[in-house]
């Protein structure tokens, strides 16, 4: 029998595997800042994980990938910070929503977390 917390963390490690297939195949994911890229790399996140600022310089220096998952926090600066990386960069990027959308369906969301770094984190 599964536990609530054993469903969370099955709900994460899922997630997990997903983002890691995405970045293998050339795929990287957007954070708001280092706290949460530590926080995926901790949770077993393997490939590019960028920051905004991290992600602004690259867009000028010329870039390097296509595909982006963003991974903003789930509260209203996230969002707003989300609809203008959307609009800013949209004619450079493929934002892929659908990992995000898959985090606003987890037990951890339910219960009022909404960072990233929570959300990977939680006991």
């Amino acid at each position: 029998m599964k536990t609530f917390r054993g469903e969370e963390e099955e709900e994460i490690r899922d997630i997990v595997q997903l983002l890691n297939e995405e970045c293998s195949s050339g795929a990287t994911i957007l954070v708001e800042g280092v706290g949460d890229r530590g926080a995926l790399i901790e949770r077993g996140v393997k490939g590019k994980i960028y920051t905004l600022n991290e992600l602004l310089r690259i867009v000028e220096n010329g870039l390097d990938c296509v595909k982006v998952i963003p991974l903003l926090d789930l509260d209203r600066e996230g969002e707003s910070i989300l609809r203008w990386v959307g609009e800013k960069f949209s004619s450079y990027l493929q934002l892929d929503y659908s990992l995000r959308s898959r985090l606003r369906k987890t037990q951890r969301y339910r219960r009022g977390l909404r960072s990233i770094q929570q959300i990977f984190m939680a006991p």
